[in-house]
């Protein structure tokens, strides 16, 4: 699966020359999976879908034993020709925010590491079935893309890059369980990555803002809800329930 993965992210690296130099400039490198040894292996497969990062690079200095340049924006990724390798091991690295303590300690990732002990896996650590990653691939100065003074035709451009890249990622990784941490203000990208896809009433909840949802590339426990950064102010009950509704 992870040869699949590296195919995919490299003929993502190809289409991501029609971003132009100015963009890529402004934006971060991209998060790319690595995957858990055991991930093919495991019944429960569950991915875990952000908005995006807020920021994500290749620090040189932290990986002594690498030789891989720093690479801090999506520049960088483009011109350095060993930059999927490298992203692959800032996911490593990263170990689901185990080794950024500030992060460690938010809403999203206390929300992910309580969907790793409810399928039974230890809170911490990279072996998981239970993996993460973002709509968006990338975060722009530093900063959400949603809601920026973006220019539509590169706000476009970015929500075709990271669909196309997830929608690969879907077919290779099969999971049986997806839940999108995106919140309303990612609907609309949402709705384009996932053409046609419908929703869901689940339990009693406006359907725009938490349901299931239905679409050929997303298994049939796919859920959609707030990020949990909403869901940390008096709504994290939604947090149990998709739990509870994980097969």
């Amino acid at each position: 699966m992870q040869e699949q993965l590296n195919q995919a992210y490299s003929e993502f690296k190809n289409e991501a020359l029609a971003i132009s130099r100015e963009l890529m400039k402004q934006l971060s490198a991209p998060i790319l999976i690595n995957l858990p040894a055991a991930w093919s292996k495991n019944r429960k497969r569950i991915l875990i879908v952000g908005q995006e990062t807020m920021g994500w690079n290749y620090n040189a200095e932290e990986h002594p034993e690498n030789s891989f340049p720093n690479i801090h924006t999506f520049e960088d990724f483009i011109s350095a020709p060993e930059s999927i390798p490298a992203m692959l091991e800032t996911y490593r690295h990263f170990e689901f925010a185990k080794t950024r303590p500030k992060n460690h300690r938010s809403p999203y990732w206390r929300a992910y590491r309580q969907i790793r002990k409810a399928v039974g896996d230890k809170p911490d650590g990279f072996e998981t079935r239970v993996i993460a990653t973002n709509l968006f691939r990338m975060s722009y100065n530093g900063e959400s893309i949603v809601g920026k003074n973006i220019p539509m035709s590169d706000y476009e451009k970015i929500i075709e890059l990271s669909g196309n890249l997830l929608k690969k990622e879907l077919k290779i990784l099969r999971p049986t369980s997806v839940i999108f941490f995106t919140g309303p203000r990612c609907n609309n990208a949402l709705y384009k990555i996932f053409e046609d896809c419908e929703t869901k009433q689940w339990k009693d909840y406006d359907q725009s803002r938490t349901s299931e949802i239905i679409h050929p590339l997303l298994p049939k426990n796919t859920f959609r809800t707030y990020h949990p950064g909403y869901l940390n102010w008096g709504h994290w009950h939604i947090v149990n329930e998709i739990i509870e509704g994980l097969e």
